[in-house]
């Protein structure tokens, strides 16, 4: 069992070699997931250039293909926008058309959205806050910038993002906030008139907790809930990119390690039949006829390699920590 461990942890979650010029796993994940969700793309030479800047209209795309809008985007093209700086002859005039529409952009003011100019880390976040549906939240907790990169904070958007406020956001740094945002559950109005509040979609709050809302959703991407039963190594008849949840396969994307989540419960995220993200942290439970995941009640173990001694290895188990 040793020996087949150790040989599982030289193997990497996530290659860039898909874009010759991205070095950092985190960003490499990222950008293999937008991607594949045509969210956010690379360029015809192989390259995504993860230290480029990002202009407005260019990240408003991005946020608007976040919410599954590409298509109304495209029907929008030609139609006013609402900012005298980006005509209907604009290429991002159905884009930003459909962020104003939508509150995702409010311009820089006097009618102006200054599409060409680089879009900053703070008014990349109020973007993506936004997009979730968290601006209520954001206004009260102090509006532009700081309500909004409170919030953010908060809901876990800034999770391993080193950006800088008052600096233009790189294509790297956009790549892990809208990534971050994908599984972050949205914020929703629920009620009518004067009973109208906005909650956290599958919060007690909102009445539904098995069920939130996120951008996966509004993408069409399929979502899987279930013990991963089964992969290559415990099924001679599972492939190598495949992998067995409650005992349907599925394909899998490269990078998704399904050693990892092994007889665990998971949340898996599929598109063309394609499993593409797994997030383990799920227990199952029978209630009547549904089927209840308690993230609080997982608990697993680990062994990992030393990253300054290649004999050595730790052993987690629980919340105690063994070295041996």
């Amino acid at each position: 069992v040793l020996a087949l461990v150790m040989v599982l942890g030289s193997f990497s979650f996530v290659s860039a070699a898909d874009f010759s010029d991205i070095t950092d796993e985190d960003v490499a994940k990222a950008v293999a997931r937008l991607d594949l969700l045509e969210v956010l793309e690379g360029y015809p030479d192989g390259t995504f250039k993860p230290e480029q800047t990002i202009t407005r209209a260019e990240f408003a795309a991005v946020a608007v293909r976040a919410r599954g809008l590409k298509d109304s985007a495209d029907a929008s093209l030609g139609l006013p926008t609402g900012f005298t700086d980006v005509g209907t002859s604009h290429w991002a005039s159905g884009y930003v058309g459909i962020a104003g529409k939508m509150g995702i952009v409010n311009g820089i003011g006097n009618g102006l959205f200054a599409p060409s100019a680089p879009v900053k880390y703070e008014e990349a976040i109020t973007m993506v806050v936004r997009a979730l549906g968290y601006e209520v939240d954001a206004q009260t907790k102090g509006g532009y910038p700081y309500g909004y990169l409170i919030v953010a904070n908060d809901i876990g958007l800034l999770d391993d993002v080193k950006g800088t406020q008052g600096a233009p956001a790189s294509r790297g740094i956009v790549a892990q906030i809208v990534d971050n945002a994908l599984e972050i559950p949205k914020m929703i109005q629920v009620g009518f008139g004067q009973d109208a509040k906005w909650v956290v979609s599958g919060s007690k709050e909102h009445g539904d907790e098995m069920y939130p809302q996120y951008l996966l959703h509004d993408l069409g991407v399929d979502e899987i809930k279930g013990h991963v039963t089964n992969n290559f190594r415990t099924k001679s008849t599972v492939k190598a990119d495949e992998v067995e949840i409650n005992g349907t396969k599925y394909d899998i994307a490269e990078g998704v390690d399904t050693d990892a989540v092994l007889g665990v419960g998971v949340t898996a995220w599929a598109k063309d039949d394609v499993v593409f993200s797994i997030s383990l942290g799920y227990t199952i439970k029978q209630v009547g006829k549904d089927l209840v995941f308690d993230e609080d009640q997982v608990i697993y173990d680990a062994i990992v390699e030393s990253k300054t001694n290649d004999e050595e290895a730790f052993l987690y188990i629980a919340d105690d920590e063994y070295d041996w």
